[in-house]
């Protein structure tokens, strides 16, 4: 697990550097108003307090300029632990495109959401009621860097709060290091 962490941080180093030398090469980047309002989402990372591998799945809707609503799924693997934490979210996405092509291409945002996580412990012994699920609040924020009309990388950061306590759980930290968008 060790090892699948490093990797993911050397990658989460290394990729923006070569992403941001392909996007600035040249080319115009549509503004948030002229990009298609429907996008899916997929990134990779890791959640905190339990430990997982984390994969994040995400559909959003542009309502207007710079909102959003949609639907998050995030999914924590490890071999102690799995959370499966489905959400829907309202995000705010910044327009920096007064401050030249190269800022215009960065967008960074904040998100808030509300939904259930399911825990499940993977190494208990027989008989043990070893699943709850829970409702769960999260905000977070991250950005992204538009490469093309249609596709974007970023990362981002949240942070769930279960109000009762999902097997003596009540907080986890997820963080998908790598994201991918697909705008249609």
């Amino acid at each position: 697990m060790k090892r699948v962490a490093l990797w993911i941080v050397v990658a989460g180093l290394f990729v923006p550097g070569v992403v941001w030398a392909q996007a600035s090469s040249g080319g115009r980047t549509l503004s948030m108003a002229e990009e298609d309002p429907l996008s899916v989402a997929t990134g990779i990372g890791f959640t905190a307090s339990p430990d997982t591998f984390l994969m994040g799945f995400e559909v959003d809707y542009r309502l207007a300029q710079g909102f959003s609503v949609g639907g998050t799924l995030q999914l924590g693997l490890d071999d102690d632990h799995t959370i499966v934490s489905p959400t829907g979210h309202l995000r705010y996405t910044f327009d920096l495109s007064g401050g030249g092509s190269d800022v215009a291409r960065v967008r960074p945002f904040i998100q808030g959401g509300l939904g259930f996580t399911f825990i499940d412990l993977d190494n208990t012994p027989p008989g043990v009621d070893d699943d709850e699920t829970g409702f769960m609040l999260n905000f977070g924020f991250g950005t992204e860097l538009v490469l093309t009309d249609a596709i974007s990388v970023g990362s981002k950061m949240l942070f769930n709060f279960m109000p009762d306590d999902v097997l003596n759980e009540n907080f986890y930290y997820s963080w998908e290091i790598a994201t991918v968008r697909y705008r249609f």
